[in-house]
């Protein structure tokens, strides 16, 4: 079974105080530590489960700049055979989209693995984008996968806990879940002789587009960033059990919670 995982490169930010640079537009990254997208660790995971099990090969895609390939080595080491890195830095996910299947066109495979999101940014639209412009069934946060040659069958939960069985045929795209699976770690073997495997490197014009036609295809336009406002209040209602009572029925009526 030949694989392709797409990996996005996004900072780390869980204990991190974030400040917005001087364009507004961006985060200040000085420092900042970056690694695989959570979502797309699954993806990569569940690809490396496919291929212990069923045989292959995984070819890890990215679009970025050079510090891009950090992540690309990173797959490697965790057991990905290729990996190509398209030169640029895109934030909107139908242009990613696009891009991603200029170059996964001149590939041969039978299955496309995506996380279900972005961890960055917030969005979950890469894998539908990818999946139209290559005109390829998918089906989107899926946490368990059968394979049951020719087909696919997959498992996705829906609003209130719902399990959702579809079945679907070879090729297509899934985007994958968080805790489908436990993401491995690389081992230090891995990461050394990954530095000597070779990240081809696509551009614009090996793509057969240009900056012209990216523009006009570009659906979203950033503003600004800001820091979400917190408010929180707290009301400490003191007194004797049935004078507390009494306050939370008159405020309960007040405020029409009933």
């Amino acid at each position: 079974m030949k694989i392709i995982v797409a990996l996005k490169r996004v900072p780390e930010f869980a204990e991190v105080d974030l400040k917005i640079d001087e364009t507004g537009k961006d985060i200040r990254k000085d420092n900042l530590p970056f690694t695989i997208n959570e979502a797309d660790n699954y993806a990569l995971e569940e690809a490396l489960l496919l291929k212990e099990k069923y045989g292959g090969e995984i070819t890890v895609l990215t679009v970025g700049e050079k510090s891009a390939d950090e992540v690309l080595r990173l797959a490697m080491a965790k057991g990905a055979e290729f990996a190509v890195r398209i030169e640029g830095d895109y934030r909107d996910p139908v242009i990613l989209g696009f891009l991603l299947s200029r170059a996964i066109s001149e590939f041969s495979f039978d299955l496309i693995l995506c996380g279900s999101f972005a961890s960055d940014d917030g969005y979950a639209a890469l894998g539908p984008s990818l999946a139209s412009f290559l005109k390829l069934p998918f089906a989107c946060y899926v946490n368990r996968i059968n394979f049951s040659p020719p087909l696919l069958v997959i498992e996705r939960e829906l609003e209130g806990g719902k399990i959702e069985e579809k079945t679907l045929p070879l090729p297509c795209l899934l985007t994958i879940s968080t805790g489908i699976n436990t993401p491995r770690y690389a081992s230090l073997l891995g990461i050394k002789r990954s530095q000597a495997r070779e990240i081809k490197v696509l551009t614009l014009n090996s793509l057969g587009t240009n900056e012209k036609e990216i523009e006009e295809m570009s659906s979203l336009s950033l503003a600004y960033l800001s820091k979400p406002i917190r408010e929180a209040k707290a009301l400490f209602i003191t007194g004797s059990a049935d004078e507390i009572s009494e306050k939370v029925a008159k405020l309960i009526k007040e405020r029409g919670l009933l």
